[in-house]
């Protein structure tokens, strides 16, 4: 087993923390009330869906808040636990953990033949939620997604799903992944924010994320992982 070195405190680290904690509060009102009012019979249906739909946003905030603490950590002071791991238990955790939309689409899983990586399976599984978040979300209409395990000089996981990403999201979705910087920075912090977050926990891992999109055909999202000890 790898260790990364523990790092001295940081301000900017702690004070992120202390954000984090003042933003949860919030959100958990919002999630409380909105339950709260879920559980009424007589709601017009238009409110019962807006109410579903404040709920799973809150959510989303809730998860992104979490994501940008340890990504605050992963950079700061965090001790990856670097270890050989079989990668199709990583897919199978995040995908217990992935919020779906309704309806849900069908995720079908080509595991390979139990390749292993060397990573850290929490902070993988944590990026892989990200990426197949953004997969969904960004790629209107996806009934199905597909996921593939391949070994080649690295491990590659490969999320497509059955949609095809919007031409006016693909250039943002690339920016934060570090494909390229041309995309309109007004615009690139809400758009590409989960992409970003996963990108950053995969590179403290030595490995890289980037997307691979063939003009109406298929967008592929791609984490590659080191496939040996270095």
């Amino acid at each position: 087993m790898k260790e990364s070195p523990p790092q001295p405190n940081d301000p900017d680290s702690d004070l992120i923390s202390m954000i984090a904690h003042d933003l949860r509060s919030p959100i958990t009102v919002i999630k409380g009330f909105s339950q709260l009012a879920l559980r009424r019979s007589d709601l017009a249906p238009q409110v019962r869906d807006c109410l579903t739909a404040t709920l799973s946003e809150a959510d989303r905030i809730s998860a992104l808040i979490d994501d940008l603490v340890l990504l605050s950590q992963l950079r700061h002071r965090w001790n990856l636990q670097i270890r050989q791991t079989t990668v199709s238990t990583i897919v199978r955790s995040a995908i217990q953990r992935l919020r779906l939309p309704d309806p849900s689409p069908t995720i079908v899983v080509d595991e390979g033949a139990e390749v292993k990586a060397w990573c850290d399976p929490v902070i993988t599984e944590r990026a892989l939620v990200l990426l197949l978040s953004a997969a969904l979300r960004y790629c209107a209409g996806s009934d199905r997604v597909s996921i593939g395990v391949h070994r080649g000089d690295d491990v590659i996981i490969e999320v497509v799903p059955s949609g095809v990403v919007r031409q006016d999201k693909l250039p943002l979705l690339r920016r934060a992944v570090g494909q390229t910087d041309t995309a309109p920075v007004d615009e690139f912090s809400p758009i590409g924010l989960s992409m970003y977050i996963c990108r950053r926990l995969i590179e403290k891992q030595e490995g890289r994320v980037w997307i691979d999109h063939q003009t109406e055909a298929r967008t592929r999202f791609m984490i590659a992982l080191p496939g040996h000890s270095t």
